[in-house]
């Protein structure tokens, strides 16, 4: 189990609607093969969303990452709510004021042209709250599960069910006890959970001496999963980070055991279900892929690349072949809540009479 050191006091929070753009996905692996000329969307305005009046009151923060496309005219359009917390008001705040922010188009051989994968995460923040409280109960929990006394570990349980917050950083400093609580009593199905909902951005401010742990720990999550795709961009983070936990050699060989398992032979089947925003979203490391075993209604799959994007119906009888000049694609596929599936990435290209391909 990683254990790390004690909290004096969580970070203070800034008493306002705040937002971090996050960077754009853009791939520059073989650069000098393409014969076309590209110039990224740049942005020219941001309306800043207001705060919800009753979150506000009630001292109540969060953060909503959302995506969208930049169209040709600047305008943002397509867009998606992928993660928040705290408030659900919040992603209705945050989708009023991204929808009017206005950018330089992508340009594409001097003409603009629609652009694709634009991320951002727009954080909610009001007050401290009680940081000495909660960093008391921290370590007091920290202590707990060191301890190796089996009775008062099988009692923090519910302390830690029962204790709540509405500051960003104590929700995601909770959600990590509860990963670690969920490894000390070998419930490993649970500390999976928890660790796929950690948002590692927040915790590196947090537990900045565990946060390449819980990376690595995430990045094999990823692998076992076969998300190869998200497994490597936290690997990369890792080899980019200052970090000494681990060593360039041993991040090196791990991504090179991920880059060949995705260049295998082996089909990579990844277990998929419609979240409570109504969709699901992969990261593709492959150009192939089909969906199966549908448990529930689904509605659209929309590929989203970098200056490509479609919109298709869901069918189980088609194959999808994604032409090998869209870069960086990602698949969003909505759907009722809870609706179930498998997306298979397939190795190669297959001769299929239902797959759907497009290179317009």
């Amino acid at each position: 189990m990683i254990v790390p050191g004690k909290l004096s006091t969580l970070i203070p929070l800034l008493v306002a609607a705040t937002y971090v753009h996050a960077e754009e996905h853009r791939n520059t692996d073989n650069v000098a093969q393409t014969l076309t000329s590209f110039v990224s969307a740049e942005v020219l305005n941001r309306e800043h969303p207001k705060y919800p009046k009753a979150a506000a009151r009630r001292g109540q923060s969060g953060r909503v990452e959302m995506t969208y496309t930049v169209e040709p005219d600047g305008k943002v359009s397509n867009i998606i709510p992928t993660n928040y917390s705290g408030s659900r008001t919040f992603i209705k705040e945050a989708t009023k004021a991204v929808s009017k922010w206005q950018y330089s188009p992508a340009m594409e051989n001097g003409k603009p042209v629609q652009s694709c994968l634009h991320s951002v995460r727009l954080d909610f923040k009001i007050g401290n709250g009680n940081p000495e409280k909660f960093s008391r109960f921290y370590n007091k929990s920290i202590d707990i599960l060191t301890s190796g006394n089996t009775e008062d570990i099988a009692r923090l349980q519910g302390e830690l069910d029962a204790y709540t917050t509405n500051i960003v950083n104590e929700r995601e400093a909770l959600t990590l006890l509860k990963f670690y609580h969920a490894s000390s009593i070998q419930d490993e199905t649970l500390a999976q959970s928890y660790l796929a909902q950690l948002d590692l951005k927040t915790l590196k401010n947090v537990v900045p001496d565990i946060w390449p742990k819980l990376a690595m720990n995430k990045a094999n999550l990823y692998a076992k999963q076969q998300k190869i795709a998200d497994a490597l961009e936290l690997v990369n983070l890792l080899l980019d980070d200052t970090q000494e936990t681990f060593t360039p050699l041993e991040l090196t060989e791990f991504k090179n055991n991920l880059i060949g398992f995705q260049k295998s032979d082996s089909h990579l089947v990844i277990q998929g279900k419609v979240g409570s925003l109504g969709h699901w979203h992969h990261n593709l490391t492959r150009k192939s892929f089909a969906i199966n075993r549908v448990q529930g209604d689904l509605e659209s799959v929309d590929v989203r690349c970098d200056n490509k994007r479609r919109l298709y119906e869901v069918n189980e009888t088609t194959l999808w072949k994604l032409p090998l000049e869209w870069k960086n694609c990602q698949v969003y596929i909505s759907g009722d809540t809870d609706a179930s599936f498998e997306l298979v990435e397939y190795p190669s290209l297959r001769n299929d009479e239902n797959a759907v391909a497009s290179s317009d």
